[in-house]
């Protein structure tokens, strides 16, 4: 669930909403580029499957008879579907406990924004770029989710 978010950027609603048609093909074989996902507005976006996600799926899927039928990735302890606000509740619950104050669903998805944002020059890649894949209509969303950088002093100084 925190890769989805941290790895995958997605909202507590798209963690909800995910399953496995969303990242397998016809055959129940993992997709190992991209899935789609359905975000706000029922608007489809493409997302890159990081490595570390994709291993996390793997051994999500083992064991498990995937089929074309709509199957929810993300099951409450007793095999229910969970909803965005069970999903917002649980991420806030796991970094609580793992000590980080102030953490809520939307951290791992931040944090990615956030990671992108910084590195999109090495990559040839824009902001427009990451509004894309966060699924964002407006720069200035994306914008919102970036979190200031505590390096720009040194940067400023070491530039020629």
């Amino acid at each position: 669930m925190i890769l989805l978010t941290y790895r995958a950027g997605l909202r507590a609603s798209e963690v909800a909403d995910l399953d496995w048609s969303n990242l397998c093909d016809a055959q129940g074989r993992l997709h190992t580029d991209y899935f789609d996902v359905i975000g706000k507005g029922d608007k489809r976006r493409q997302i890159p499957i990081h490595a570390e996600l994709y291993q996390a799926l793997r051994e999500l899927s083992q064991g498990k008879k995937i089929t074309y039928l709509e199957t929810r990735v993300i099951r409450a302890v007793k095999g229910g579907a969970m909803t965005p606000n069970h999903i917002a509740v649980y991420l806030w619950q796991l970094y609580r406990s793992a000590g980080f104050q102030g953490a809520s669903s939307h951290s791992g998805r931040r944090s990615m924004i956030t990671a992108l944002a910084r590195s999109v020059n090495m990559y040839k890649c824009s902001l427009r770029d990451v509004q894309e894949l966060a699924g964002h209509a407006s720069i200035e969303t994306t914008q919102h989710y970036i979190e200031p950088s505590k390096g720009v002093t040194k940067l400023v100084r070491n530039l020629g």
